[in-house]
């Protein structure tokens, strides 16, 4: 779930996930690009990001989800 004004890069266990240029007015739901899974360990993982004020106002925003049929062995 991702608020964000302006610019704004993702990175999960420092490599970089999503990247989106511009803004958003409202909260977004924005599916991690699959080759994200990738990144994940087992146990804690670590969450960044970092957003780019390019004028006016500034606001970031980040929350997590987890996709339950998405994990390995879940029932399709």
């Amino acid at each position: 779930l991702l608020y964000h004004d302006d610019e704004v890069e993702v990175y999960l266990n420092g490599q970089p996930v999503l990247q989106k240029g511009g803004w958003n007015s409202d909260y977004e739901m924005v599916l991690l690009p699959e080759n994200a899974k990738a990144h994940l360990r087992v146990g804690k993982n670590h969450l960044a990001v970092h957003c780019r004020q390019d004028a006016g106002g500034q606001c970031l925003d980040v929350g997590v989800f987890l996709q339950e049929d998405s994990l390995p062995g879940a029932a399709k």
